[in-house]
Parts: structure tokens; sequence; C-alpha cells
């Protein structure tokens, strides 16, 4: 079976799959198999011996259905058109029967696409390219995750310093910053507060763009970005690499969010301790731990315990991140919605946190403040909800009772590409604290009692 039209031996052995179809548009006369059909316009041109390629199928290999027609005699067909399923065996007519989510059913080989070279030790079989490259960055997160631990500790006693410098001389209520060069957190933390956001950035890239290429024995032909989820379901490297990718990102958010807590928070109203910081720290790490806990937990081709955890996952994350920027919103922009002073509506303690986000030396910067304008006026104005339609998508395609809400494969393909925008939408809104971390880093540690 030939690969791919452009594709290398490299390739081969990167993906660690084999994709199978047959070209020319098929008229199947097997009353049993009517529905069947395939049109070689409407998907990726496939050449070479079929047959030796379906001599090394094997019992769960997971496969895609495809080229599958409407048919009067049984509704549930069309629906299955796109979605994933696990060879069981292969009849004697030639037909193989698959265990989808609707029950098992016998499907022509053309209209399968098996990924059929997996080599179950993933990114450690000898023949995976890209191994010298996992490794370093593995080692590259844990000294960032290391370094950025000893800066929230060396941040956590410069607050506590700051508050008994405050405590014995009243004289220092009245400044604004501690003025003493040891009160700024200086060059190595600004240049952590670019590392840490912009690591995770490019660990969910990586991750997601590599998987994409180990997924193409499986790409349905007819959707140009399949859910994200779906990438980590064969072969094993992608699982591996998947949820290695995934964790390493939620780690390194996490470490931001901490960052974010230490270096921004001071100059912000309320400050670390104030409602609106605690929630932003909280909701970030929770957002974090949902990354972390739908990479481990991936998606199957069945509905499953592990399936069921993953999507839990996802909707930790999005449930985090949306409430994360609620908080951020009160925290950079207290008084946006705020109705004049004599309005039933005014409230002093947001008119106080007004006074003091325009006091706030960071938010006086004019980077900073461009930033802020772009992540909440732009970036956080996106359909966040709309995070959630994937979600039902893949939910419906795995539960056997809502097979009728199984979408057609442009539905499928059109989540996707939802899902693909607004991941990126969240990675730039995370990665939008990188720089403003670093001006904070660059500053005088605000008195406590000032934030």
């Amino acid at each position: 079976m030939a690969q791919r039209e452009g594709s290398t031996d490299l390739d081969a052995a990167l993906f660690g799959g084999a994709y199978v179809g047959l070209g020319k548009h098929l008229h199947v006369t097997d009353p049993g198999a009517s529905a069947l059909s395939r049109n070689s316009d409407s998907v990726d041109q496939r050449t070479g011996n079929d047959s030796d390629e379906q001599c090394k199928w094997a019992p769960g290999n997971i496969c895609r259905l495809v080229g599958l027609t409407h048919d009067p005699s049984d509704t549930q067909l069309s629906l299955l058109n796109g979605t994933l399923a696990t060879l069981r065996s292969r009849a004697a007519d030639g037909r193989w029967e698959v265990q989808s989510q609707v029950g098992r059913r016998k499907l022509l080989p053309e209209n399968l696409l098996v990924c059929w070279r997996d080599d179950p030790r993933g990114v450690l079989a000898p023949g995976f390219h890209g191994r010298k490259l996992l490794v370093t960055s593995l080692l590259v997160t844990l000294f960032v995750l290391f370094a950025a631990e000893l800066t929230v500790q060396h941040m956590s006693a410069l607050g506590m310093s700051s508050a008994a410098g405050v405590e014995s001389d009243t004289d220092l209520k009245s400044q604004s910053y501690l003025i003493e060069r040891s009160q700024i957190p200086g060059l190595p933390a600004a240049i952590l507060a670019w590392v840490a956001p912009t690591c995770s950035f490019l660990w969910i890239v990586g991750t997601v763009g590599t998987c994409f290429k180990l997924h193409t024995p499986l790409r349905d032909p007819s959707t140009v970005c399949p859910p994200i989820s779906e990438l980590a379901v064969a072969p094993t490297s992608a699982k591996m690499l998947y949820r290695i990718g995934f964790a390493a990102a939620a780690a390194l958010l996490a470490a931001s969010v901490l960052l974010h807590q230490e270096l921004s928070l001071p100059h912000l109203p309320g400050g670390r301790n104030g409602d609106a910081g605690i929630g932003c720290t909280h909701y970030g790490l929770l957002a974090a731990a949902g990354v972390a806990m739908q990479g481990v937990f991936v998606l199957e081709p069945r509905l499953s315990w592990q399936c069921c955890i993953h999507l839990l996952g996802a909707f930790i994350f999005f449930g985090g991140a949306w409430s994360y920027m609620s908080w951020a919103h009160k925290l950079y922009l207290p008084g946006s919605n705020q109705p004049p002073e004599d309005s039933p509506g005014w409230s002093e303690s947001v008119a106080v946190a007004q006074d003091q986000a325009d006091a706030s030396a960071l938010l006086g910067h004019p980077l900073v403040w461009s930033i802020v304008w772009l992540r909440h006026y732009i970036l956080m104005r996106g359909p966040m909800a709309l995070f959630l339609v994937p979600l039902v998508v893949q939910f419906a395609e795995r539960a056997p009772a809502n097979v009728a809400l199984a979408a057609s494969s442009s539905v499928r393909g059109s989540s996707g590409l939802v899902q693909w925008l607004l991941v990126l939408n969240f990675m730039l809104i995370f990665l939008s604290y990188a720089p403003e971390m670093a001006v904070a880093a660059t500053l005088p540690y605000p008195l406590q009692d000032d934030v």
C-alpha cells in the first residue's frame, strides 16, 4: 500500500500506522452491503496492493468508517460515517466485522481506514524519530518548573518582608513602594515569566501538530480539522505523546498561574489576597488541572470510564478558564461596567478598585495596557461557549442511546475547526500574561497595605 502523495519513508516510521482504501467508485451488489459506496473524487487517492495491506490487519486495530451512504432500511448507517470503530474479525466473504458504538457490523474493506502498523512501545520504540527532542524538551520543562518553584518561594518571602517592613516603620505606609533594589524581582524572574507560559504554548502546539501527523492513518478525508481529542486514539506513539505533551503543558500553565500570583497580582487592585486575585489563582489552577486530566485520560473509540474522565477534564478546563476570565475582568478593568455615581447600581468598593487600578504602576505601563486591551476586548470576547459543541458531539458519538445525535461528517469537521480555533484563543489568552509578568518583574515590589 503506497503512502499519501508527498509523504516520505521518515513519515512512515514516525506515523506508526497505515491507511487503506480503494480508488474507483464502487457499486456493491451484495444486499447486505448495498448502502456502501466510495467515490475517489472525494477522498485522497490511495494506490497499491490493497490485498497485501489487508492481510496485515488484525482484530483490535482501530479504524475509521468512511464512504457510508444513506440507506432507507438502515437509518443509523449514514450516521456512522466518519466515526471510529475497532476491527473484530474477518468474514469468509472478505468483509470485516467492526465494533462501533451501536454494535457490530460487517463492512467492506473499502469502507475502512485502518491503523495497523503500531509499535506498543510508542515513543520508546527504536524507530521513533524525535526522541532526542522529546527528552530535551522534558529536561527543559523540569528545569523551568524547578526555577518557577524557587521564584515563587522567593517572591513569597519578599512579600512577607515587605509587610514586616511596613509594620516596623509606620512612615513607610505613606509610600507606594519599597525602593530598595533588593525588593525588585529582577531579570531572572522576568526571563522566567516569559519562558514558562511560552513553553506551555509550545508544548501544546508541538503535541497537537505531531499527533495530527501521527493520526494520518485514521484521518477522515471529508474533514480538515479532526477533534483534538481524537488525535490520541491511535497509534500508541500518539497516545503517549498526547499524555506527555498535555501533562507538561498543564504543569507549566500551573507554574505560570503561580508566577502571576507573585509577580502581577501585588500590583493590581486587591493584591494577592483580594477576592479577584484569589479567584484568578484558584480558577487558573483549576483550568491547568483540567488540561492535565483530559491529557492523561485520552479518548477512546467507544464510551468508557477513561472517555468520561477525559470529557470531565475538558469541562473542568472550560469551567476554570471561563471563571478565570470573569475574575480577571474584575481585576484588570474593575470599573468598566460601573454605572454613574448617582445610579442605584453604583458600588463604592468597585470605585475604590478602579482608583487602585488607575494608580497601578503595572497597568500604567504602555505595553501592559495594550496587552490588557487586546486580551479583554478582543481575545476574551470570543464565543467561548462554542468550545462545548465538540465535546457534546464526541460524547453523542460514543453513547449508543444517543446515536441519533451523531453529527454528519461536515458538522463533525466544523465542530473540530471551532475547537481548534477556540483552543488557540485560550492559549493566546494565557500566553498574553508573559510580557505583563516580565514588566512586573522589573517594578519595585509594592507595599502589602497599598494593594
